[in-house]
């Protein structure tokens, strides 16, 4: 049994952009999404070939980045390890892993914001023969009647 707090994508050899993709495709998996970490967004990716695997200077910073990430969400410990100096910036050197877009859903474009009663957004979504759209809350796709429908079971 495993449930980590926090996950790390930091595959030697590859830079962020190749490890956030590596993250994203572990959805597919259900033993990946019923992990804790990952149904809190405490999953990371970080550019593996520089901060990990080159020894030198930047193996100081792979393991700020490390910190950072597992203290996430800390303010006060984020603070002082910004104030190191170490940790390079969010978006650059590391960042988090987002939950990929469904495919054949824009859940952004899904998104109806002036909609509260979700009965009502579940109609309108079936109404223009939408199989899922965005919950406005959480983000999270849902699927539709639209798409059991076309799909035969539920």
């Amino acid at each position: 049994d495993y449930d980590p707090d926090v996950i790390l994508v930091a595959c030697c050899g590859f830079e962020l952009e190749r490890n956030i993709k590596d993250g994203q495709r572990l959805w597919q998996h259900k033993w990946w999404t019923d992990l804790r970490c990952v149904r809190e967004g405490r999953v990371f990716a970080a550019d593996g070939n520089r901060y990990f695997a080159r020894p030198g200077p930047s193996l100081a910073a792979g393991v700020a980045i490390m910190a950072r990430c597992m203290h996430d969400g800390d303010d006060a410990i984020v603070a002082a390890l910004d104030a190191t100096g170490l940790v390079p910036p969010e978006g650059v050197a590391w960042a988090k892993v987002p939950r990929p877009p469904a495919e054949g859903c824009d859940a952004s474009a899904a998104v109806l914001a002036d909609i509260e009663d979700m009965w009502s957004m579940h109609a309108r979504a079936c109404e223009r023969g939408e199989r899922c759209y965005a919950d406005p809350a959480t983000g999270f796709e849902v699927v539709t009647e639209v798409a059991h429908k076309k799909r035969g079971k539920c």
